[in-house]
């Protein structure tokens, strides 16, 4: 099955430099209802890095989980550590946390350490190649087929919006219609260089209904947003395939693929796209990392004059990043476990997934 068009690429992206790498430094943007990403501490281990205004934590709960991680951290590497408990706190953390760095690069030089809250992760440094794609699933064609009259129609639509609801609420792609959605924002851009640039006479009707377009897809993208809140989609999710009976090729794809994402779901229930991310970040302020959210997304089309002028802005946008953000085999010691991240098998069977969603929505038959 042919997927997402080539022009769907983004050219010129994610060239690796020296000076960017994964750290606890790095901030994203608000996501969606999904699960979000660890929030690493933000702070360099020496000196001690504080925010104006920000609380400390409370002592005696935060040493003895930092303590717990460490011995558990400990009991993999092992090594003498250094002894801070003459040091006040929150330095004695901050100076444990830079010698466990230090010594653990000495015995893996190839690998990051990160404090990730109490808990330390080690970074093996694998990456998931994601093909600087833009995942990018359209929701026009499902607005549309909520409008078909009939019950076959609504029995597709019902299906898709499990589908749907499960890639916004539990998978955590981010919708359009989301005030801190990239799209959304790449919209607005858009609308604003319609509305101020200078057009000849000629193109003055083209960019009218352009304007029109995008006021239109804000509108259905917020309806179809709301739809997705019901829990029924969850509830019947299972249901609505046993029942579902397919009249051609296109349906019977349509329900391989729900079918597909429902045994994903059951598989990995509680992981989403930000689950085995580590949010990267470059030295040089002026420099830019593509995140994930910017290349999965929902958007209101993925063809059309609409669509062409989005992918032009994304991709003058995301050409000039540096790097980007992709699914990284890491190591986790803290709350009394260790978890490791030694594959990419979720994030291997989604993003195919959601190329053929996309493919099955621009060509309905």
């Amino acid at each position: 099955m042919q997927v997402i068009s080539e022009h769907s690429r983004i050219h010129g992206a994610a060239k690796r430099t020296a000076r960017c790498s994964r750290s606890p430094k790095g901030t994203t943007p608000k996501r969606s209802s999904g699960k979000p990403a660890p929030d690493f501490l933000r702070h360099s281990f020496l000196p001690l890095y504080v925010e104006d205004g920000e609380a400390l934590p409370d002592k005696e709960p935060l040493e003895q989980q930092y303590f717990e991680s460490l011995a558990l951290l400990q009991s993999a590497y092992p090594m003498q550590l250094l002894d801070v408990s003459t040091k006040a706190y929150p330095y004695n953390l901050l100076l444990s946390a830079w010698d466990a760095e230090r010594k653990i690069r000495r015995i893996e030089p190839d690998k990051d350490v990160h404090l990730l809250g109490c808990t330390f992760l080690i970074d093996s440094g694998k990456r998931m190649n994601t093909r600087q794609r833009l995942y990018y699933i359209p929701i026009q064609p499902l607005f549309i087929l909520t409008k078909v009259k009939g019950k076959q129609g609504r029995k597709t639509a019902q299906l898709l919006l499990s589908v749907f609801a499960y890639l916004y609420h539990h998978a955590g792609i981010p919708c359009y219609t989301s005030p801190s959605s990239f799209i959304r924002w790449q919209y607005e851009m858009l609308e604003e260089w319609l509305t101020d640039e200078h057009h000849n006479e000629d193109e003055q009707e083209d960019v009218a209904n352009q304007l029109n377009e995008i006021r239109a897809v804000h509108h259905y993208g917020e309806i179809v947003r709301k739809k997705l809140r019901h829990e029924s989609h969850f509830s019947t999710f299972n249901q609505r395939m046993e029942t579902y009976r397919p009249c051609n090729n296109w349906e019977r794809e349509i329900l391989k693929l729900a079918q597909d994402i429902y045994q994903l779901w059951q598989a990995y229930p509680d992981t989403n796209i930000y689950s085995h991310i580590i949010p990267m970040e470059c030295e040089d302020e002026d420099e830019q990392i593509t995140r994930i959210e910017q290349y999965v997304s929902f958007v209101a089309t993925s063809d059309g004059a609409l669509f062409d002028g989005l992918f032009q802005m994304v991709n003058e946008r995301l050409g000039e990043s540096v790097d980007m953000d992709e699914p990284a085999a890491f190591t986790i010691y803290g709350k009394n476990q260790k978890i490791s991240v030694e594959t990419f098998d979720y994030e291997q069977r989604l993003l195919p997934l959601l190329e053929d969603l996309i493919y099955l929505l621009n060509n309905r038959s």
